[in-house]
């Protein structure tokens, strides 16, 4: 124990006389506004405040100040925060006709009297209080309340003060004894107990000592400040074998503990009796909630609760809380979701690989490389990274090797490409949200769900990045197999659709129209080396409808317009579809309701509701419309202008218009169906795309070859649509079985996520179609082709050659001479012998 000061309460008299005494000390402070400031150590107003009491600004009299603050000597804050607040009352019911001047001053200034006469009577009472509290403060089997009506102590004296002044309102907290007995189970007691020869507890000894406390006492929340076991060897006979002291950390609350173990327990002891005993009394204000912090132990099990995020554990321990602890204001049972929030970061952050985003994907591509043993030519699951723009190509070898034994089957195979945002954060530094972009095998129900063979993650959503990520992932295919995919399913984007017609066919959009168009005209046959694309049914229904709405307000029209575009997405020739679309045209431009309107009705209607009908006779076109329609276009250079599908529903329209015009109309009767706006939303969008969102390129394309092999498949079931659901699907599983729900995770934490789960998945896959076992021992080995042969020069890690200067730029022995008269003597000797 330290030595004591005993001059240290004459020099604080001095001090406090010197100054002008407490009414002094509080106003200058007051002046200085002390509650809008940092009432720190080094804080400047504790200059200002010296240099006006004492005249003088020096450590001696700062540090005075500073502890007559913060230790509230005197009860100098509670004066200063009264004495505030009396003030702002004053000014707030001055009358609004009072003038500045004299007469405010001197009404502040009696004010001001009034306030420390107040003061001082109350500081009397206080004294007084104290004295009487101090002969009682023995009672220790007495019961306390926080609401009892006579106060005892100079700290129920402010609290009664400030509930009428309105300042504080106190928490009625539960009645407790100030002595009693706590019990501490062997086994605990057993992880504590000090080692041999230490005079100390182990560590978490806190924890077990607060858990037994409260169940006694739940309202305070202790901090223990000191502890001490008694030595063998000790000569104090009726020292405690074990002394713990602790406080209160409520702000406004004086309650002090002490726990003591009179004598060392006993080896067959299960249970240890400590007994407890409190000084002060237990006050704390409704304002305040506090919880103990949690330490290690308690860390780890709730990091492992934290399974469905902070909030969800912190109002399941909320509601299991005792109602006395919360009545109290403790919060050690549930802490706070600030508390919750920083331990679920703990435990997230102890999973990285490395603190900063990119490299942890460097050194997880390089960790994947090196642990994958299985492979010919692609080892691990990152093919490509890039910086800026963002960019991770994330395929297997295995995974090409499914791809490959699909093709081999001979059976028309579709992959279907779509991307989803949420799943991973941005890239810091870079504006733009990761996407997840996902080219999957269709599953086959519930039990068989969709395989990706080739997944990116990007925040560069336009046709470069993604086209070189196909092109890419494609020519790695061609090292294992020749044969072509039969067609790719996107969702209805400009990205999407030209990436896949550059990747797969190698072609601009344009000439992919063309080509069909020869195609379906039965002009050509289909190329089977060239990649068919389809545009997700759904989608392009929603986008019709979506602007559909703006051309028309009647539900009815605008569903009827729906189920006669959606039989125009069915349409599996050029002669359906133009049947269908003709008598759209005739309904949709005609403003009377003609006998041509109501026969085009009557052929929709059968169609919608699939009356079995002969397909009627189509109307033979002129054969020069072709050349017409080229030359209206020639200066176009839009996809509009160069599809020839455009031209070939704009002929029917015209033809539509000018037997309209020729017609006699013998009725006034107005068409229902009349809004030619439906019509120019097509033109506008959709009709220069025909092949892409129709089943025109879906099924054999065989049938297209002649007319009568059209009119032979007419009949026969086959596929005239098909939609992006199994990639919908995909991703539902990706954000709930594979992430379980959680959004914005870092690009490595999904990585590590994807791959795990992949690695099985390529198992299960293998399995539930039957491909071939040797799948689950190795990947397929690539074909030795010359094409894909690489560079025979040096490669950069073998040993280089010690580079030197030139011959002849380098310093030689010796400097060389004609060799003339050693030749002419060589020859003259040769022909003496010969």
């Amino acid at each position: 124990m330290g030595r004591y000061k005993k001059a240290t309460k004459l020099v604080r008299a001095d001090l406090w006389a010197k100054a002008g005494g407490i009414d002094a000390v509080a106003n200058e402070l007051r002046k200085n506004y002390v509650f809008n400031k940092n009432p720190g150590y080094s804080s400047e107003i504790w200059s200002q405040v010296s240099l006006a009491l004492f005249g003088e600004d020096i450590k001696k009299n700062r540090c005075w100040l500073w502890a007559a603050w913060t230790k509230n000597h005197k009860g100098l804050r509670d004066r200063v925060h009264l004495g505030t607040k009396e003030s702002n009352v004053m000014t707030a019911v001055v009358p609004e006709n009072r003038t500045e001047g004299t007469e405010s001053e001197d009404k502040e200034t009696s004010s001001s009297k009034e306030v420390a006469d107040v003061t001082t009577r109350n500081e009397k009472k206080i004294d007084a209080m104290d004295v009487e509290s101090n002969t009682d403060s023995d009672a220790s089997d007495l019961e306390q309340s926080t609401d009892s009506e006579q106060p005892k102590s100079r700290h129920d004296v402010m609290m009664v003060q400030e509930r009428e002044s309105g300042l504080d309102i106190w928490r009625q907290c539960p009645k407790v004894r100030k002595t009693f007995y706590i019990n501490m189970e062997r086994k605990r007691w057993n992880k504590i107990k000090p080692h041999k020869g230490s005079s100390k507890l182990r560590q978490h000894w806190t924890n077990y000592m607060y858990d037994s406390f409260k169940e006694k006492n739940p309202c305070c929340i202790l901090a223990f400040r000191y502890q001490h076991i008694k030595s063998p060897q000790s000569r104090k006979v009726n020292l405690p074998y074990l002394r713990v002291s602790a406080a209160c950390t409520f702000p406004s609350c004086t309650a002090k503990y002490s726990f003591k173990l009179q004598e060392k327990p006993a080896k067959l002891d299960k249970t240890l009796k400590i007994s407890v005993h409190q000084t002060g009394e237990i006050h704390h204000k409704l304002s305040d909630k506090k919880c103990r912090p949690a330490t290690q132990l308690k860390r780890g099990k709730i990091a492992k609760a934290l399974t469905n995020g902070p909030s969800d554990y912190f109002y399941t321990k909320l509601q299991t809380t005792p109602k006395e602890q919360l009545l109290a204001g403790n919060m050690s049972e549930c802490l706070n979701k600030d508390v919750l929030k920083v331990i679920s970061y703990e435990m997230r952050k102890k999973e990285y690989i490395h603190p900063d985003i990119l490299k942890e994907i460097s050194l997880m591509q390089t960790i994947l490389k090196e642990c994958d043993a299985k492979y010919f030519t692609l080892p691990g699951y990152v093919q490509h990274f890039t910086v800026n723009p963002f960019m991770v190509h994330m395929y297997s070898e295995l995974g090409i090797s499914i791809l490959v034994h699909h093709l081999r089957t001979r059976v028309p195979l579709s992959l279907y490409l779509d991307a989803t945002g949420g799943v991973v954060s941005k890239i810091p530094d870079q504006p733009k949200c990761v996407l997840y972009y996902a080219l999957i095998l269709s599953g086959k129900g519930q039990n068989t769900p969709p395989l990706p063979v080739c997944e990116m993650l990007s925040n560069d959503h336009s046709i470069p990045p993604i086209t070189f990520w196909l092109m890419q992932f494609a020519l790695h295919l061609t090292k294992y197999t020749h044969l072509t995919i039969n067609k790719v399913e996107t969702d209805y984007s400009w990205a999407l659709i030209q990436s896949v017609m550059l990747a797969f066919n190698k072609e601009h959009i344009i000439s992919y129209l063309n080509r069909a168009y020869e195609c379906c005209t039965g002009k050509k046959t289909w190329d089977d080396s060239k990649t068919v694309l389809h545009i997700c049914a759904t989608h392009v229904l929603k986008a019709v409808r979506q602007s559909i709405k703006k051309q028309t307000d009647d539900e009815g029209l605008k569903d009827f317009a729906l189920f006669a575009f959606a039989r125009l997405q069915n349409a599996s020739g050029m002669t359906e579809s133009s049947t269908v679309f003709r008598a759209f045209c005739t309904l949709l431009t005609t403003p009377q309701n003609t006998e041509r309107v109501k026969e085009s009705r009557n052929l929709l209607e059968s169609i919608i509701l699939r009356f079995k009908q002969d397909t009627p006779e189509e109307t033979i076109q002129s054969e020069d419309w072709e050349t017409w329609i080229r030359e209206q276009r020639n200066h176009e250079k839009s996809i509009t202008g160069s599809s020839p599908f455009f031209a070939y529903f704009q002929q029917i329209l015209k033809e539509v218009t000018e037997h309209a015009t020729d017609e006699t109309c013998s009725t006034d009767e107005d068409n229902p169906y009349f809004c030619p706006g439906i019509l120019q939303v097509l033109f506008n969008t959709y009709l220069a795309i025909f092949p892409l969102w129709s089943g025109l390129l879906l099924g054999d394309l065989r049938r297209h070859e002649s007319h009568e092999q059209d009119n032979l498949t007419a009949n026969t079931s086959q596929q005239t649509r098909d939609t992006n659901c199994h990639i919908e699907n995909w991703f539902r599983i990706v954000k709930h079985s594979i992430l379980h729900s959680k959004k914005k995770l870092r690009p490595g934490m999904f990585i590590r996520k994807m791959h795990r789960s992949m690695q099985g998945r390529y198992t299960e896959h293998i399995i539930q179609h039957n491909l071939s076992q040797e799948l689950l021992l190795k990947p397929l080995a690539p074909m030795n082709l010359l094409d894909q042969s690489k560079e025979t020069w040096m490669r950069k890690d073998q040993e280089r050659r010690p580079v030197t200067k030139s011959k002849f730029f380098s310093v030689p022995e010796s400097v060389p001479v004609p060799q003339k008269d050693r030749i002419y003597k060589n020859v003259t000797k040769r022909k003496k012998r010969s």
